[in-house]
């Protein structure tokens, strides 16, 4: 790719954003309307459900599923570990013993004499969702959702790759990327989303990443670059779930394309 532009894309001073912030299931909302709230505050949790996990225990110890229940260690309820034992059955006169152990850990949840099998809930998962925008809480849809609002300067991306990300901007000076050095940067980039006009290298978003920045905002980027840093290749796709150091957006197009004046 030589060069992609894409103009227009808006650049506003100052503007009143809103966001809905969203738990993916039903949860509990930490905060009430009116409420301030920061970028990494939690605002809500929910729990996932764990896995369940079924253990054919008839099957193992080579039984009818009718039998299973009384060979069976443990009941509905019991919480187990991997390992421990969850059934046994006595061959050829109690010589020897077969038993069934525990392929996780977990909570018992069912234990059946029609399928001759016993299911292990997994533990639960708890979610949560940040604030991401800093600023006040103006709706709520209860154990749903939130909506916050606060001013702000937009700049809106042409492109971007990874996840969600909040830090405190910092300006890099401009540079020419065939010959720039990792000094630009600032010693330690922890909690730091760095701006600069010019298309970065891949060695400067690696060392970026490795001196623990938050984010990336470019002008543009080489084609070939991205894709390395993002280790894929990219066609017509959403984009966010990138396994990168940190997000990347570019505000211009591919190539490189110094940011705009106003943005």
């Amino acid at each position: 790719m030589g060069q992609a532009y894409s103009g227009g894309a808006t650049v506003q001073s100052r503007v009143t954003v809103v966001r809905r912030r969203e738990l993916p299931l039903p949860g509990l909302l930490l905060v009430g309307k009116g409420d301030s709230v920061t970028a990494e505050q939690v605002i809500g949790r929910a729990e996932l459900l764990g896995e369940a996990v079924v253990v054919r225990v008839a099957e193992e110890l080579g039984c009818t599923p009718s039998e299973v229940p009384h060979q069976v260690a443990v009941k509905n309820g019991d919480a187990v570990k991997r390992g421990d034992i969850l059934a046994t059955q006595r061959v050829l006169w109690g010589l020897f013993k077969t038993e069934v152990r525990a392929p996780v850990g977990g909570v018992i949840e069912r234990i059946s004499d029609i399928t001759g099998s016993l299911m292990i809930r997994l533990p639960s998962q708890q979610i949560t969702v940040a604030g991401y925008l800093p600023g006040t809480v103006v709706s709520i849809e209860e154990g749903i959702a939130v909506s916050l609002s606060a001013t702000c300067a937009f700049v809106q991306g042409v492109f971007g790759v990874g996840a969600e990300s909040h830090g405190k901007v910092t300006m890099l000076p401009s540079f020419a990327s065939d010959t720039v050095s990792v000094d630009i940067l600032p010693s330690s980039c922890s909690g730091l989303l760095l701006v600069s006009r010019d298309a970065p290298s891949l060695h400067l978003l690696y060392e970026a990443g490795r001196r623990g920045c938050r984010g990336w905002i470019a002008g543009s980027i080489e084609d070939v670059i991205l894709e390395s840093f993002a280790q894929k290749r990219f066609g017509v796709a959403v984009t966010g779930d990138e396994q990168v150091p940190f997000p990347l957006v570019i505000t211009e197009g591919f190539g490189a394309i110094p940011m705009s004046d106003r943005a």
